[in-house]
């Protein structure tokens, strides 16, 4: 005898947690990036660079890239006494290229000494080096903020006390 079963499939049940929606909300801006991105002169084969096994084509390494902020590894102050013309130097990643380091350098009263863009270093491209403008009569205990940017705005930051130890990330 042939049986033939008949069952009724129940639709998967919709999730309503914010997260989940939020998560959603976010693939859904990541593709539309990807979509625009792609479009722009030259965007197609910078991206298509990025293709492996991970990120199959340019669209989906577009959308890996905005899904994915750069990340400011350190900041060196070795060379900063608070002269004009001393360094900070900040290594700054991204998948895909770190389009702006920007520093902002506050006395250890919280007072702002100078801000202004860090400038990539030609010998090392996950090198950023900042010259300072303004004397700083006592850097000890100044805090460096650094701003990383990707090419889709996502931000990394990082603080760091002039004498002492990285504060935030």
């Amino acid at each position: 005898r042939n049986r033939k079963v008949f069952t009724r499939v129940k639709p998967p049940r919709k999730s309503k947690s914010q997260k989940k929606q939020d998560s959603i909300h976010r693939f859904i801006e990541a593709s539309q990036y990807a979509k625009a991105i792609l479009k722009e002169p030259g965007m197609r084969d910078l991206y298509s660079r990025a293709i492996d096994k991970r990120r199959p084509s340019a669209h989906t390494a577009a959308v890996s890239d905005y899904l994915n902020a750069p990340v400011i590894h350190e900041i060196r102050t070795r060379e900063y006494d608070g002269l004009i013309g001393d360094r900070l130097r900040i290594k700054a990643t991204d998948a895909f290229q770190v389009t702006s380091v920007n520093v902002i350098i506050r006395n250890s009263k919280g007072q702002l000494v100078e801000k202004g863009a860090a400038v990539k270093y030609a010998r090392k491209p996950s090198i950023w080096v900042y010259t300072a403008t303004v004397a700083n009569p006592q850097p000890v205990g100044s805090r460096i903020f650094v701003t990383a940017m990707d090419r889709p705005m996502n931000e990394a930051e990082m603080e760091v006390v002039v004498g002492g130890e990285s504060v935030s990330q």
